[in-house]
């Protein structure tokens, strides 16, 4: 009874935590299921009810799942929106010119809260998922390792106990733990500690996933941000080329018009201007900014510059569609 009520807790959690675009019943525009404060209370809720028998295995792994979903809720709280991470300053907070006679002692104070905030929920994250990553590997069978090694073939990888099981972790989990871990430290202002969490992840998701998986892909791209924070600009550029070779094969297995490259008939080439910018072109778009700045900072520029004109194209038809829905 009590697995099922964190069980259930949890589920609670995940509801608080939808966001919707559906209209509101007073007609006052959209309406949003996002509470994230209330999400917390029932992730807390639910880690008393398993922590009342950490013997079991089962209940351990729910404590080791359930801090996970509170560390990555404490990573959002802090202002950090993904697990793929960007570049320092492109989505930051924007500079802006200061009214006349504002008082510039309050707004650092408001700064100064702010920053604050946002370093205890990155330590509560952290704190969180660090616990989590224990428990995850202290359920993995004692010969995982070498099974996942004997399963892989080629390079590609099948899912061993896909996280499925309740009283078992799988590796996958780990490598989701790790990748998290790794956001989280690189906000925090360590990118070396970032860098070495990502590589154990990217190692992990690799296995478990096959190195085409788009996971795998974001792993690469958020590893290339963080050698872009070290200076290894060189290194950050190969990641990003594995991230645009798992997108653009992703982009082309699920969007209608294939690859948004602009060398495609005028036909295709309005038809695809006329659709929504998927999640998938969305991703790739990132990539490619982050690619031409570090080809930039390599002095490749006519490479740079092929990169920001695609990634100019995707963000050209975000807009567009943005404006046609107002």
């Amino acid at each position: 009874i009590q697995f099922l009520m964190g069980s259930n807790l949890s589920s609670q959690a995940s509801i608080h935590l939808l966001k919707s675009s559906a209209p509101s019943s007073s007609g006052g525009g959209s309406s949003s299921s996002y509470r994230p404060d209330e999400a917390m209370l029932c992730y807390e809720r639910a880690l008393s009810y398993y922590s009342r028998n950490t013997v079991s295995r089962r209940h351990a792994a729910g404590v080791a799942r359930t801090l996970t979903a509170m560390g990555v809720l404490h990573f959002r709280n802090a202002g950090c929106t993904s697990g793929s991470i960007v570049p320092m300053g492109a989505g930051g907070r924007e500079g802006r010119e200061e009214d006349e006679g504002e008082d510039e002692g309050r707004e650092d104070e408001k700064e100064e809260r702010r920053r604050r905030r946002k370093r205890e929920e990155l330590d509560s994250a952290w704190s969180c998922l660090e616990e989590a990553l224990c428990l995850l590997r202290e359920l993995q069978p004692p010969d995982a390792h070498r099974s996942l090694a004997a399963a892989t073939d080629g390079g590609e990888a099948v899912l061993i106990d896909g996280g499925g099981t309740a009283a078992a972790s799988s590796p996958d989990e780990i490598g989701s733990v790790l990748q998290w871990m790794g956001s989280v430290r690189r906000e925090m202002g360590d990118p070396h500690s970032a860098s070495e969490l990502l590589g154990e992840a990217l190692y992990v998701k690799t296995l478990t996933r096959g190195r085409n998986h788009p996971d795998v892909g974001r792993v690469h791209h958020s590893l290339g941000v963080v050698r872009d924070d070290l200076g290894m600009h060189g290194e950050a550029a190969v990641c990003y080329d594995e991230a645009l070779r798992i997108r653009r094969a992703a982009l082309a297995s699920s969007s209608p018009h294939g690859s948004s490259n602009l060398n495609q008939s005028s036909a295709s080439a309005s038809s695809a201007a006329a659709a929504a910018v998927t999640p998938e072109e969305r991703e790739l778009g990132d990539t490619l900014l982050c690619r031409g700045n570090a080809l930039s900072a390599l002095g490749r520029y006519a490479d740079a510059f092929g990169d920001y004109v695609e990634h100019a194209h995707i963000k050209r038809r975000e807009v567009l569609t943005s404006l046609r829905s107002s």
